[in-house]
This record gives C-alpha cells, sequence and structure tokens, in this order.
C-alpha cells in the first residue's frame, strides 16, 4: 500500500505526521478486515490483473496532469475516433477524483467484464522523463477465462490513450507545465481476507461500507 499526500506547495512533514497517517490508512483495513471474517458469506468476485510499464520522455508532473487531472478534457479531444467521454463521478478531476470513460464501441471484453480499473504510478527517471507503471484490473460478477488475445487487447487499449496524450504533449511543450507537490510513503499489510473480497470491500463498495463500519472510530 502507497499513501499519496498532495499539496499544492512545498511542506515538511514530521515523523509524527507520517506515523498518524500509516495509522489511520491501516484502522480502515482493519475495520473491514474483521466485517469480513465476522460476515464470510459476503459475496465473491472473479478479479484478473496484469501489470505493465511504459517509458515516456515526459516528466511525471506534466503526464500526470494531462493523462489523470484534465483527462475528462484532453482525452476525448484527442481521441474522438475511441472515447466518447470521460465523466466525472466522484470529486472535481483533480487528485482523488473517480472518472468513468465512456468509449466510443465496444470490444473483445465487453460482455463478459463489469467494470476496469487501472492503478497508475509516474516514476521520474534520470533522463527527465519517466516510466509509467500501471495495474490493470478487470473485473467480473462471474468467473472468467482470459485468452492470450484477450489480455494483450486490453494492453494496448491501456496504452493507446498514453502514447496519443504523450504526442499532443511532445508537440505542444508549453502545455501543462505546472507542477504540484507530492509527499508519499509506502507500507504493507498482511490480511487473511482473500484480495477479491477485500478489493470489493474495501475499495468498490467503500463508500457505503466505510462509513458504516467507522463511524465510531
Amino acid at each position: 500500500m502507497t499513501s499519496h499526500n498532495n499539496t499544492k506547495g512545498d511542506i515538511n512533514l514530521k515523523d509524527e505526521d507520517i506515523k498518524a497517517g500509516k495509522d489511520k490508512a491501516i484502522g480502515m483495513y482493519k475495520v473491514v478486515e474483521e466485517y469480513l471474517l465476522a460476515n464470510p458469506d459476503t459475496r465473491k468476485m472473479g478479479v484478473i490483473s496484469f501489470a505493465q510499464e511504459y517509458e515516456s520522455p515526459i516528466d511525471p508532473g506534466r503526464l500526470f496532469k494531462a493523462l489523470i487531472v484534465d483527462s475528462h478534457n484532453l482525452c476525448p479531444k484527442l481521441m474522438s475516433q475511441s472515447i466518447n467521454s470521460i465523466d466525472i463521478i466522484e470529486g472535481d478531476g483533480d487528485v482523488g477524483s473517480i472518472k468513468q470513460i465512456n468509449f466510443a464501441q465496444g470490444d473483445v471484453l465487453g460482455e463478459k467484464l463489469k467494470s476496469i480499473k487501472y492503478e497508475v504510478k509516474f516514476v521520474a527517471d534520470e533522463h527527465g522523463g519517466c516510466i509509467c507503471k500501471m495495474l490493470s484490473e478487470y473485473y467480473s460478477d462471474q468467473e472468467i477465462e482470459f485468452k492470450d488475445e484477450d489480455i494483450e487487447f486490453g494492453k494496448e487499449r491501456a496504452t493507446e490513450m498514453y502514447k496519443v496524450v504523450e504526442a499532443y504533449l511532445l508537440t505542444n511543450p508549453h502545455t501543462y507545465t505546472r507542477k504540484m507537490g507530492v509527499i508519499s510513503f509506502a507500507q504493507e499489510y498482511e490480511s487473511p481476507i482473500d484480495p477479491g473480497r477485500l478489493f470489493k470491500a474495501l475499495i468498490v463498495d467503500s463508500h457505503n461500507l466505510c462509513p458504516k463500519l467507522m463511524f465510531s472510530h
């Protein structure tokens, strides 16, 4: 688990601030874990995931702002043939927001999946560019079996948007140049709950479950 604390300027975190952040992050995991252990019959789900990396000459700040923060404005314009729109489901479009990508056409996975989640991390390299590390999670209400061509199609679609936005930033070097401050720390937490159930309770249904469980915490 990696926790990111985003600010609009430079900040100096004390040791007690870091500890408080770690304790708060772990607190929600433990509460949800206790709930799942006490309710073993909660519905399981199928989750298939794969990781991939993509090297880019664009610095991580610019790529993050164009590809993530402003994606709902930029990507439908650059990829109008494949993306109808990107809707902001939760938040204001900035860090922590949830967005829904509405594709212009179906694909070989459309009948099998309920949703797809992309977890992206931009790591600066020594040449001024970055390495984009992406974890793709394909969620279904049923057990599914992916063929090799399904996986390759998913990987190609995931990187397509990166390449289009990268090309735009290379030809427009003065766009998305404002940087933002990010402080992050990593931690691990072992749980007896299988990853599918924990993911569904802690991430997919967190907006319903966590406020109820942590009301008195």
